[in-house]
């Protein structure tokens, strides 16, 4: 089982944004993000809709491009709402947010050290659930080595992780958290198929 790494998504934010410093400035980001929303604004179907903490922006870029580098179609507030005020939250955007969730086949939650203080998360998690119910948990550990243990009512969530195909091509694999060498692959979790 492969869990995603703060350095491999820290990279695959660099490259997305054509950078080859190992720093990713603000004003570089912010350009990607606008081209991105330009591109992404007249989708309205998503295979994931990326729960987050915003504070993990450059942790999110490379999660989103990592995804999309997979074949899904991936929801991000910030890119395809840019006109949400994170300054000026009303109920009207939690009703967008709402939207977005019913247009999207799954919710991955991506926990990283930021992510215990998101107020938006675990509302997310638990709206996306009552809904629908196909939720993930997408771990960004520090190191290849390090495994997951989040808060107590995220283990009643299957583990997202990415595994090779024989072939050796990428998939998203989704791991029950309390039988580890139960998995299926992303498509078939969606289909109602739990590992």
């Amino acid at each position: 089982m492969a869990l995603f790494t703060t350095a491999e998504v820290r990279s695959a934010a660099l490259e997305a944004v054509g950078t080859q410093s190992d720093i990713l400035t603000e004003s570089r980001a912010s350009d990607h993000l606008a081209n991105e929303s330009v591109k992404q604004a007249s989708v309205t179907h998503f295979d994931i809709f990326l729960s987050h903490a915003y504070i993990d922006k450059t942790i999110v870029i490379g999660v989103y491009s990592i995804l999309r580098n997979l074949g899904f179609s991936v929801y991000v507030d910030w890119i395809h709402d840019p006109n949400l005020n994170r300054n000026f939250v009303t109920p009207s955007t939690a009703d967008v947010l709402r939207k977005r969730m019913r247009q999207s086949d799954s919710l991955m939650y991506a926990t990283t050290k930021s992510s215990t203080s998101s107020k938006w998360m675990p509302w997310e998690c638990g709206l996306f659930d009552g809904h629908d119910g196909h939720v993930a948990i997408l771990p960004v550990v520090e190191s290849s080595f390090a495994s997951y243990s989040g808060q107590e009512y995220l283990g009643l969530y299957p583990i997202a992780t990415k595994n090779s195909y024989s072939s050796g091509r990428n998939q998203l694999w989704i791991y029950n958290q309390n039988n580890m060498g139960s998995s299926v692959y992303f498509d078939t979790w969606i289909r109602g198929n739990n590992p």
